[in-house]
């Protein structure tokens, strides 16, 4: 199966510095997810905006399977602290993923054209 590339989209929660996030996301958030064999790659980026609007942050993560990516969150000791952080920092109602993959005129083996 190919990688799937996810793109994580949301907005921090009002009272959550934009600092602060940045400090989870290089200290706990990517070096835990890189750890796991599932994920293959993993990029923060703030949106740039308006001033005085919540930050907004794009996580770009490749992906070996999204079905065991979706598991390890769930069952993974090491990532129950992350997402819990997680969720202390982000509006969860916010949160969407995109799951994509280059854009190629041959589709990878085994998927439909």
């Amino acid at each position: 199966m190919s990688e799937v590339i996810a793109i994580n989209m949301f907005t921090l929660r009002p009272d959550v510095p934009l600092a602060d996030f940045a400090r989870f996301s290089e200290q706990q958030d990517r070096p835990v997810c890189l750890s796991k064999e599932v994920v293959t790659s993993f990029d923060a980026y703030v949106v740039e905006d308006d001033a005085g609007a919540r930050p907004r942050i794009v996580e770009v993560m490749g992906l070996t399977s999204w079905p065991e990516w979706t598991e390890a969150l769930a069952v993974d000791a090491d990532l129950a602290p992350v997402v819990r952080r997680f969720g202390e920092l982000v509006d969860t109602d916010t949160v969407t993923t995109l799951l994509v993959r280059p854009l190629t005129a041959t589709p990878p083996e085994g998927e439909p054209a």
